[in-house]
C-alpha cells in the first residue's frame, strides 16, 4: 500500500516540476520527425531541456571560438607583459646609469674642490714666499 502511495507522490512531483511535460514534448517531437534519427537517445539528449529553441551546436561552435580568442588574448597579454618588463628594466638601467653618472660627477667635483683648496694653499704659500 505504501509503495503505491510513494509512486503516486513521485508521479505528482514529476508533473508539478514539469518533467512529464518536457519528456512528452521531446518524445512527440521525435515521433513527428519525418526522418527518424539513427540515434534516438542523442536526439532526446539534444532536445530535452531545450524548449527555448537554443541551437546547442551553434553554442558549442561559439564556445570553441571564444576559447580560441581567449587563448590569443592570453598570448597577447604575455607578449605585452614581456615588453613592459623590458621597458621597466631599461628604465631601471637608465636610472642606474644616471645615478652612477651623478656619483662620478660628485666624486670629480670633490677632487676638484680638494685640488682647488690645495692649489689655493699652495698659491698662498708660494705668494707668501715670492711676493
Amino acid at each position: 500500500m505504501q509503495n503505491t502511495a510513494e509512486k503516486e507522490e513521485f508521479k505528482n512531483y514529476l508533473e508539478k516540476c514539469g518533467v512529464v511535460d518536457a519528456i512528452t514534448k521531446v518524445l512527440v517531437g521525435l515521433y513527428e520527425e519525418s526522418e527518424k534519427p539513427s540515434d534516438a537517445l542523442e536526439f532526446i539528449k539534444r532536445h530535452l531541456g531545450n524548449s527555448a529553441g537554443i541551437d546547442v551546436e551553434a553554442l558549442k561552435q561559439e564556445n570553441a571560438e571564444l576559447k580560441a580568442e581567449v587563448g590569443a588574448l592570453t598570448q597577447r597579454i604575455e607578449e605585452l607583459s614581456k615588453k613592459l618588463e623590458a621597458v621597466q628594466k631599461a628604465q631601471n638601467s637608465t636610472a642606474t646609469t644616471t645615478t652612477t653618472t651623478r656619483i662620478v660627477i660628485e666624486f670629480y667635483f670633490v677632487i676638484l674642490i680638494n685640488w682647488i683648496v690645495q692649489y689655493k694653499s699652495t698659491t698662498t704659500l708660494v705668494c707668501s714666499i715670492y711676493c
